[in-house]
């Protein structure tokens, strides 16, 4: 008895765009893949298996898991790609607004040298000021530009500005730590005829405590 072998259907998978008929199957069975022959991809048998009248087999395509997860991760991707990264959050002590330098010059000129009567009358464990030789509104500008200056520097940023403000406003802080940043800072505030002189003593006095 001969057996009747399938025709290729017309179907979108052995067809072209123009409706003609593919020349290339997108998948052959085992035995036309093994002798590289021609077939024809019909189910569940192909032409040529049929016609030679063998048991025709087609391989299970493998599922591509990987592919999958990486379609599903492009996506993610380009949207982490077009949102806009967030500003990163200042902290306190960046938020708080540093006094400006400007007008130094014209502000200790308006001061003058003159202590006043409150200076005159602090105790001993006052705010240190005593032995600058300077109102205590003078050396305020000091440490600011030290901060502002000198303190950004890696390695001379081992100063809390807020704790050491605390100190020097309570009365507490180092003399010789004071005489070490206002020696240090004195060449960014523009100050009186003497205010070199002044640095020189306080770096002096200071480097006989190191």
């Amino acid at each position: 008895m001969e057996l009747s072998c399938p025709d290729v259907p017309n179907t979108a998978a052995h067809l072209t765009q123009s409706g003609t008929q593919r020349q290339r199957i997108r998948q052959a069975c085992k035995q036309c893949h093994l002798l590289k022959a021609k077939c024809s991809g019909t189910s569940p048998t192909c032409q040529r298996c049929c016609k030679k009248g063998i048991s025709c087999e087609y391989a299970v395509p493998k599922p591509l898991p990987k592919t999958r997860k990486r379609r599903r991760a492009v996506p993610y991707l380009e949207k982490q790609r077009t949102t806009p990264i967030s500003p990163p959050l200042k902290s306190a002590e960046d938020t708080c607004e540093q006094p400006s330098l400007g007008n130094i010059a014209s502000e200790i000129a308006s001061m003058g040298s003159d202590v006043t009567h409150k200076d005159q009358h602090r105790n001993k464990d006052g705010d240190a000021c005593e032995g600058l030789g300077l109102q205590k509104t003078i050396v305020r500008l000091y440490i600011d530009a030290y901060f502002e200056y000198i303190s950004p520097v890696c390695e001379n940023g081992f100063i809390h500005r807020a704790l050491f403000l605390r100190a020097w406003t309570s009365g507490k802080v180092d003399p010789v730590l004071l005489k070490a940043i206002c020696s240090a800072s004195a060449d960014f505030v523009p100050a009186n005829s003497d205010a070199s002189t002044r640095r020189d003593g306080w770096l002096s006095e200071a480097e006989c405590y190191i």
